[in-house]
């Protein structure tokens, strides 16, 4: 996955950390994950989920959705974007997942928030669940 060569340049997210996942065990072996360096307790806004808008799907977009007169759009991080864009699905890695995704308004500017739904140890990897359209594609094929 090429966009991984493109860290950010800097960490803006506290508590996590971006690492390549050593372990031959796991099924993103080789690739990067989001893992806790500080203790993460369940309902802590971990930080926004940043990359380039965009008005259509895809493998790395997080729709916002839900607020009237928005309208629907995405953020693409497959290209751009902060540590949020090194969480993974957590289908066969966790049992579910410990994060989500909320759509807001801050200062009059829509947001995409990551929540943690569950409390987080450290060196635990962040995880969230990509959604039915993600999983149908790559989850669930027979």
């Amino acid at each position: 996955m090429n966009y991984h060569k493109n860290f950010p340049k800097k960490s803006f997210i506290k508590k996590v950390l971006i690492q390549k996942i050593e372990d031959k065990n796991h099924i993103l072996y080789g690739e990067y994950g989001l893992y806790a360096t500080e203790k993460i307790n369940k309902f802590d806004v971990l930080g926004e989920y940043t990359g380039l808008i965009t008005e259509f799907g895809g493998r790395y977009v997080a729709s916002f959705t839900g607020i009237d007169k928005l309208g629907i759009f995405g953020i693409d991080a497959e290209k751009a974007g902060n540590e949020m864009r090194f969480i993974n699905d957590y289908h066969n890695i966790g049992l579910k997942p410990n994060t989500i995704l909320k759509n807001t308004i801050i200062d009059r500017r829509p947001k995409i928030l990551v929540i943690a739904i569950d409390d987080i140890e450290i060196g635990q990897e962040l995880l969230m669940d990509y959604g039915d359209e993600y999983n149908d594609m790559f989850i669930n094929r027979n």
